[in-house]
């Protein structure tokens, strides 16, 4: 029977409904410890918990990376192709798949996972032959993504491509060739955003000077948008495209630009009380706010129609969820959720010994990227419920 180790694929498992026959702990969970949620959800389910020692739990998961708990489950169940199109019809979308040809290392294809899950793929497809399936190892890798995605096998690619086709799905094929550059000028070329348009905003000291530019995603129609006399950097698009926030961090000062006419010049924001320096991170999915945070930890919050500034809280980083009132920041080595209605902050999550720096949520808020570092820094994700 195949066993599932590590903290966020074992808890995901249980939260999906998977078929969980055993659940093994390295030790008795206490109340603040990050496998009490994972004892909690097995009782929930009536499923057996098993204490054990180090070396025993490093028997069973057969790897020393279980982070203390590991569980046993029922094979991993494939989707057919139909039950993935089922999925977009149900939600009333145009199918969007993922399907990988000859990927074999686990870590690649867990990291895929996690990326066609965070964008709102309907569903991954592997070939039968000559690639990774969905291992423990896979699994792993997937961040317990795996739970929240299906995939499907299929014997032939080739023969599915004209299959879609003939329903009507456009199917893109991408070379395999790895990452190529999308610029010419890495070393000056920073902050890329995308627009709502569907091109790619960046700043760029290509003139000597950082400014914003755009450029299409293939490489080609790279234009400079602003002259300023300032430097800028981290360009902030609203949501509809109208607008773009850029802070000057020499300064310390916020602009606001026009993005339906470059030549207008920019409206600076008022100054927000604090000595710190202010840059802007993200604009509110209704456009009335733009969220900000200064080199001292701490959060802020420009009204737009209002053009004044609200003091939040501690963190970094913030970033809206879908909602417009809510905010997720990181605050050294934690993750925050915050009411800016009430200013109520809550721990959702901690890594202690770590720091938590840069954080991204996927379109739908319903998944959070972050970098956690101590020497060397990984890419983390997590999955908020409704």
């Amino acid at each position: 029977m195949p066993v599932i180790w590590g903290r966020r694929v074992v808890t995901e498992a249980l939260r999906s409904g998977r078929t969980v026959r055993r659940v093994y702990l390295g030790g008795r969970a206490g109340p603040e410890s990050p496998l009490a949620e994972i004892e909690r959800l097995a009782r929930r389910d009536h499923v057996p918990v098993q204490l054990l020692d180090r070396r025993a739990l490093d028997r069973i998961a057969n790897t020393d990376r279980h982070q203390n708990v590991a569980a046993e489950v029922l094979e991993y169940k494939y989707a057919e192709v139909d039950d993935l199109l089922g999925l977009a019809k149900e939600r009333g979308e145009r199918p969007l798949l993922l399907a990988l040809d000859q990927v074999q290392d686990p870590q690649n294809l867990g990291s895929l996972i996690r990326t066609a899950e965070a964008v709102g793929a309907h569903g991954l497809i592997l070939p039968r032959h000559r690639a990774v399936g969905v291992t423990p190892a896979v699994e792993k890798a997937s961040a317990g993504a795996i739970e929240h995605l299906k995939v499907a096998e299929v014997p032939n690619l080739n023969r599915l491509a004209d299959d879609l086709k003939r329903q009507g799905v456009w199917v893109v094929g991408v070379d395999g060739s790895g990452l190529r550059p999308v610029t010419n000028d890495p070393p000056r070329d920073r902050g890329p955003r995308w627009a709502p348009n569907g091109s790619l905003l960046f700043y760029s000291a290509r003139n000597g000077r950082f400014q914003f530019w755009t450029i299409q995603p293939d490489g080609s129609g790279i234009r400079e948008l602003t002259h300023a006399e300032t430097v800028l950097n981290d360009p902030v698009p609203s949501r509809d495209g109208s607008w773009v926030g850029g802070s000057n961090p020499n300064t310390g000062e916020q602009f606001i630009f026009d993005a339906h006419d470059w030549t207008k010049p920019p409206d600076r924001l008022p100054s927000p009380p604090t000595k710190s320096p202010v840059y802007l991170r993200d604009w509110s999915p209704d456009g009335k706010r733009i969220a900000a945070a200064d080199t001292s930890g701490v959060l802020w919050v420009f009204d737009v129609a209002a053009k004044s500034w609200d003091r939040i809280g501690a963190g970094s980083w913030p970033r809206w969820l879908p909602d417009s009132r809510r905010l997720v920041a990181t605050s050294r080595a934690r993750v925050m959720l915050v009411d800016t209605t009430t200013r109520a902050a809550r721990e959702i999550y901690q890594e202690p010994a770590r720091l938590i720096g840069t954080a991204v949520l996927a379109p739908d808020g319903r998944r959070l990227y972050f970098t956690s570092a101590a020497i060397e820094s990984d890419i983390w994700t997590m999955r908020f419920s409704r």
